[in-house]
């Protein structure tokens, strides 16, 4: 579940921008969920975990249960209740610094191999 974005400039200095945006997918039979990432910055305290509905555009605050570090990823685990086919973004804020952005896709289905393009997310196939 990888979307790869490439910009290239062709201007006299040429400039090349990578972008790796990973799909987290929920279950909605599942109330209790586990972000794992990469955070760009260690050892801060006062972690936020923010979903932003793409639909309504509201942001919702929501209260993380436990998180921990192991080998480099940190492990947020948290309660919420998601509903059918919502998708949004995933912020995770330390000290008011954003540690962590990522887009997520709720499903009542068993996670495969899905693709994110512009506006759409899809099923690969084999």
């Amino acid at each position: 579940m990888v979307f790869f974005s490439f910009y290239w400039n062709n201007k006299i200095t040429s400039l090349f921008f990578f972008c790796l945006v990973y799909v987290k997918v929920f279950i909605t039979s599942n109330t209790t969920h586990t972000l794992s990432f990469i955070p760009r910055v260690y050892d801060l305290s006062t972690t936020q975990l923010i979903l932003k509905d793409e639909f309504y555009k509201t942001e919702t605050t929501i209260e993380i249960d436990t998180e921990t570090t192991l080998n480099g990823y940190k492990h947020i685990l948290f309660d919420y209740d998601f509903k059918e086919d919502d998708k949004g973004e995933i912020k995770v804020l330390s000290n008011d610094y954003v540690i962590y952005r990522g887009v997520y896709y709720v499903t009542s289905q068993e996670p495969q191999e899905n693709e994110i393009s512009k506006d759409t997310y899809s099923y690969v196939g084999e």
